[in-house]
Order: C-alpha cells, then structure tokens, then sequence
C-alpha cells in the first residue's frame, strides 16, 4: 500500500511538473510571437498584411491564456489567481497601444514635423473639425441615401466608433475595483475619449469629432451595463474566469 501511495505522489508530482513546463513553454512561444508582431510593425522593409497581424495577435493571446489557465491549476494556491491577471494586464496593455496606434499614430500624424503650420491648421479645420453633435453622423446617412458613398463605409464608421471603446467595459473593472463603480468608469473612459481626440487635434491625426466622443463614450457605458445585468451574470463569469 505504501508503495502505491509513494507511486501514485511521484506520478502526481511528475504530472505537475510536466503541466507546468508546458504553460511555461506557451508563454515562451507567445512571447517569441510577440517579438516578431513587434519587429514587423517597427520594420519598414518588412511588410504583413492585416489579416497576418491578426492572426499573429490572435496566437499571442491564444498561447498567453492556455499558458496562463494550465499554470493556475499547478501553483500554489495563493497565486493561482496571478497568471490569469497578469495575462489581463499585458492583453490591456496591447489594446492600448493598437488604440493609440490607429487613432494617433497613423502616417497622417505631424506631431514634431517641421511643415506643422497655420495652412495645415486651417485646412484641418475646415475638413476634419465638427463640434456640432450628430452632425457627422446625419452627413454620412444622407451621403448613403444619395449613393455618394457604400453602406459598409457608413457602418465601418459608426460602429467602429461605437466598438472601439467597448473593451475597456471588459479589462478597467477586472483590473481596477475602482473601475466597477459606473460613474467612475463613464468618467475615466471620458477622460480616454477626450485626450485621444484633443492629441488628434494637436497632431492634426485623424479627426477631432463630438460624433466620435459620443460614440466611443456611449459604446462603452453601454456594454458595462450589459455585463453589469443579470441576465449577464454568467457570461460575465466566463469573462472573469
């Protein structure tokens, strides 16, 4: 009997050991994945297509959450918790700069260029510059009613505006107790839209637009009330596991 017991420690122990080098070897390979995503977007004389760069942030996070979910179920106790927040941590930390990358540093940012002057201001403005609520949005559906652009330019715009902020109603309160209050977070996610929109401005990137302030607000707010409902609950619990 002793030595079944001693028999079946060893192989549990071995089991262990082997589960854990395999987590250690995800986060290995994610972090060579990582690598390479950042190599291709820092290169200039290299060049992937955005379905390739999808796939490979996609295999980042993928081998970051088997590595993190395999290594929870063989530490100690007291840290089973911390693979899974520090994959948290990083995939908030990519999201943030894949949202500064496509709103501020797109090829038509001039932040520090020499040729920033008063005609590029006044150009900006008068192309690029709505404070007027639901002024952009109401010019876009009647430009799809006249045929003047597609559907799918309408929607990639709207949407796309409503969607871009949506994540953070996922990772502020997971990471920040704080972030669960609602008011708290509509006010930190305000504080994201208007410096995002006040750099555009300065750096004559993108568009300053109320619409889009509104839309990213409003996408957010309203998913953190989806997850905040109770028929929600359970996918909620999915999300936190």
């Amino acid at each position: 009997m002793g030595i079944k017991t001693t028999l079946i420690c060893g192989w549990c122990d071995m089991k262990r050991r082997i589960m854990k080098l395999t987590g250690i070897t995800a986060y290995a390979l994610s972090t060579a994945a990582f690598a390479f995503y950042a190599r291709m977007q820092l290169s200039a004389g290299i060049k992937i297509s955005m379905a390739g760069m999808t796939v490979l942030i996609l295999a980042v996070c993928s081998l970051m959450c088997v590595g993190g979910l395999i290594l929870s179920k063989n530490v100690d106790e007291r840290f089973r918790r911390l693979p899974m927040r520090i994959n948290l941590c990083v995939w908030f930390a990519m999201y943030i700069v894949l949202l500064v990358n496509l709103t501020i540093l797109d090829r038509n940012s001039r932040l520090l260029m020499p040729d920033w002057n008063m005609e590029l201001l006044k150009m900006y403005m008068s192309r690029s510059f709505n404070i007027i609520p639901f002024r952009t949005v109401t010019d876009m559906f009647v430009s799809v009613i006249n045929g003047s652009i597609p559907f799918k330019m309408f929607v990639y715009n709207i949407f796309g505006n409503a969607a871009a902020l949506v994540p953070t109603a996922f990772f502020l309160p997971n990471i920040f107790k704080k972030q669960r209050d609602f008011k708290t977070f509509a006010f930190t996610v305000t504080g994201i839209v208007a410096a995002i929109e006040i750099i555009q401005f300065i750096t004559l990137s993108g568009a300053f637009d109320i619409d889009d302030f509104i839309l990213n607000v409003s996408g957010a707010c309203l998913m953190f009330k989806l997850l905040d409902t109770k028929k929600l609950v359970k996918f909620k619990k999915i999300l936190e596991k």
